[in-house]
């Protein structure tokens, strides 16, 4: 058992992606005893039910009148897309595409600029590539019975382009919110500097 529990600590530590993918294959096949512990569908049916609650309405009962912000709607620039990549975590694992934050920190100026085109064309016309909608969801036991699938918590990864690309767009919008006094001193959830706790 402790074994075991050691794999499942050294897998949040992991910084080389093939011995992650070992690793998360270990446990994909069999249990401690040879068994398989949950079906793929389980897994499936489980986090979806977890990830896409059912809709209360589908209707819009107000829609806000367009806004045009000249600091909202400008283009990314190469300054910023440097900024969000200094914050990024070198070792973390990627996602699907198998491409890490070092890889873009230590592109070339003329590729960045490139990304930040692209970044820029996703950005004006508001459509976003499938691959930044899909994650790998690695289920890591929390407690209880390894057989039911509600004491596993899910460890998400996603591209690391698509979390560039998100943190571009959070970095814009909290300085605006920021700049523009938007948010009410109470509002302290997921805000930089703030406590829920008193």
């Amino acid at each position: 058992m402790l074994y075991y529990n050691n794999i499942v600590n050294n897998i949040k530590n992991v910084t080389d992606s093939k011995k992650f993918w070992q690793a998360i294959n270990f446990f994909k096949k069999k249990d401690f005893n040879g068994k398989c512990l949950v079906k793929p569908n389980e897994w499936l049916l489980y986090f979806e039910a977890l990830l896409n609650p059912p809709l209360l309405s589908s209707s819009v009962s107000y829609c806000a009148p367009l806004i045009v912000d000249e600091y909202l709607d400008a283009d990314f620039t190469s300054h910023e897309l440097e900024a969000v990549l200094a914050k990024a975590k070198n070792n973390k694992t990627p996602g699907s595409d198998g491409i890490c934050y070092e890889y873009f920190k230590n592109a070339s100026k003329p590729f960045l600029s490139k990304i930040i085109n692209i970044f820029n064309l996703i950005y004006k016309n508001g459509k976003v590539p499938k691959s930044f909608k899909k994650s790998i969801i690695f289920p890591l036991h929390k407690k209880g019975d390894r057989n039911r699938v509600e004491n596993y918590r899910g460890l998400s990864f996603i591209d690391c382009v698509a979390k560039l690309f998100t943190s571009l767009v959070d970095n814009r919008l909290v300085n605006w919110v920021n700049e523009h006094s938007v948010l009410s001193e109470y509002q302290a959830c997921f805000r930089k500097g703030y406590s829920t706790v008193e």
